[in-house]
């Protein structure tokens, strides 16, 4: 069913309106292809609208509890955080005339427009939305898709993200909501990583992922998947912060992710402070980006540009209190130079996992249980196995110089290249040219 409670997206856009890229402007030189997305990811989303009834069969058995459960304070609150150009700050200012979510909703045309003070139109957005849509509407709209809803003030809400001064008045979510109880960790980096930030990134994420750490991120291509993908691989909890509604994948090649995130067990969820059916635009992820930090203990920057959308989430946990860590790269790699930079600034420098989770226990007072050694325990390798992974590193190596490194036939390399491969301690990363995965940094 598509989704007509939600076509203000493009019925009450102000035609004037500009969309606000202040978040990526305040960093000098900052590019906007690094705050995400492209002009493709600007339909709704439709087609996302619960066909996979199957797939999310438990998660709407659990929203249909939710809702039971749903007090009248939270009902006016999630129709609230559904109304179009609702900033948090526009909503500070609600909350100052009307108290609450409900005062809003029963105010007087007039009294919402006076509250505005210069600027009416996003006060006659929200009379325009208040006209079709009311909270029940709103929230039935929300159960048939599975969405729940939390607002800043349930006992529910993340106690991390109440603590920053932008604080979303509320989380729509699929899935479950990150364990407060538990330590948690964002692993963010370059959308398009290198093979090296690939592998350091599945192992950092499978260290902490072992050591008892949520893993959260914004689900892009690149470092932020395969931190996710890697947390769910063995058998973590993981949470994807989206630029757009819970019920909008973006982007389309992270799908599968999607679902496994919201289907893995109940271990994982997606969560937004945009209702469903709202566009991914570009705009949104630079204040995306301030949850990802605020909902996490420690940020890490496994590979990162200097002109990069991952150093805005860098700079927001700073601001948040958030400890930062960076994993260090060549000086003229410029995949590495958003996080050489990093480190220069007071970031801290991660020489090894295991040196991680020393540094995360002694100076962040987290609690980091020990790994289990016969995981990390690397399959036995024979003697030309040996050589040829000898010569192998993080950056690609191709066969014709195996064959001068090592001084073995032809036969010989590729057979212990096949073994290597199925050992999952090598990958092929092109055409005839070899690399070491993360099985071997372990």
């Amino acid at each position: 069913m598509i989704n007509t409670a939600y076509e203000y997206d493009t019925a009450y856009a102000r035609p004037d309106a500009e969309p606000d890229t202040s978040a990526c402007s305040a960093r000098p030189g900052t590019e906007m292809s690094d705050c995400e997305p492209d002009a493709s990811a600007r339909r709704a989303g439709p087609d996302m609208m619960m066909s996979e009834s199957e797939l999310y069969r438990k998660d709407m058995s659990e929203s249909e509890q939710y809702q039971k459960d749903f007090n009248e304070s939270e009902l006016y609150w999630m129709w609230l955080c559904s109304a179009p150009d609702l900033t948090p700050q526009y909503i500070a200012i609600l909350r100052k005339c009307f108290y609450d979510a409900r005062g809003v909703y029963e105010a007087s045309d007039s009294d919402l427009l006076a509250c505005a003070l210069e600027d009416k139109r996003w006060a006659k957005n929200l009379i325009r939305f208040r006209q079709s849509n009311t909270p029940e509407k709103i929230a039935e709209l929300h159960r048939r898709k599975a969405i729940s809803f939390v607002s800043r003030r349930h006992p529910l809400f993340p106690p991390h993200l109440k603590s920053i001064s932008d604080c979303p008045a509320g989380l729509f979510y699929r899935g479950r909501l990150p364990d407060p109880e538990r330590p948690t960790a964002a692993i963010i980096g370059a959308r398009r990583c290198s093979n090296y930030g690939s592998q350091i990134t599945t192992v950092i994420s499978r260290m902490l992922t072992r050591a008892g750490f949520q893993i959260i991120s914004g689900m892009a291509m690149g470092i932020d998947g395969q931190a996710q993908r890697t947390c769910l691989a063995e058998g973590g909890s993981s949470f994807a912060v989206l630029g757009g509604g819970p019920d909008v994948v973006y982007p389309e090649e992270n799908r599968g992710l999607y679902y496994d995130l919201v289907k893995q067990g109940g271990q994982g969820g997606v969560l937004s402070e945009y209702p469903s059916g709202t566009a991914s635009v570009r705009y949104h992820f630079p204040m995306r980006n301030r949850i990802i930090s605020g909902l996490s203990d420690v940020v890490i920057v496994t590979e990162a540009r200097e002109r990069s959308g991952t150093l805005i989430t860098a700079d927001f946990a700073l601001e948040q209190g958030r400890e930062v860590y960076a994993v260090p790269g060549r000086y003229n790699d410029q995949l590495s130079a958003g996080c050489n930079r990093l480190i220069e600034q007071g970031a801290t420098i991660i020489v090894s996992a295991q040196g991680l989770l020393k540094d995360l226990s002694l100076r962040c007072g987290l609690v980091c249980e020990e790994t289990d050694p016969k995981k990390l325990r690397r399959p036995p390798m024979t003697e030309k196995e040996q050589a040829v992974y000898a010569c192998l590193d993080l950056d690609p190596v191709r066969s014709e110089d195996l064959l001068a490194r090592t001084g073995l036939s032809i036969y010989d390399i590729s057979t212990a290249l096949l073994n290597l491969q199925l050992s999952g301690l090598v990958t092929e990363t092109g055409i005839n040219s070899y690399a070491r995965t993360a099985e071997g940094l372990s």
